[in-house]
């Protein structure tokens, strides 16, 4: 069995939206082969008002929307880094219900 690459406890699924949609950090890395890897990881605003990650891999000129983890309420990610690739960190915030803030860690592997 090939295990696919995704963000650290997420299910997979599509994402449509139509509001903001804010990119707050970006990563570049390059490949053994040369190919150069970017990431970019922010936010979009669902039509009921929340925050969600929004976490994009582009090469070779393609973006593509990558799935990431959200809680039920707001979640934003402003940083991403390569550590050992494709191992790939994002960091940002959460807020609870309650309105407070809690640090937001990503991993993709």
């Amino acid at each position: 069995m090939t295990r696919l690459p995704a963000w650290s406890g997420q299910s997979a699924q599509r994402r449509h939206w139509q509001n903001d949609n804010i990119l707050n950090g970006i990563a570049a890395n390059v490949t053994s082969t040369g190919v150069i890897e970017l990431w970019a990881v922010g936010y979009y605003k669902k039509p009921n008002a929340t925050l969600k990650t929004l976490t994009e891999m582009g090469n070779s000129g393609a973006w593509v929307i990558v799935v990431s983890p959200n809680t039920p309420v707001n979640d934003v990610l402003n940083s991403v880094t390569y550590t050992a690739p494709p191992d790939t960190w994002a960091v940002g915030y959460s807020v609870n219900a309650a309105g407070n803030d809690r640090t937001l860690t990503e991993f993709y592997c």
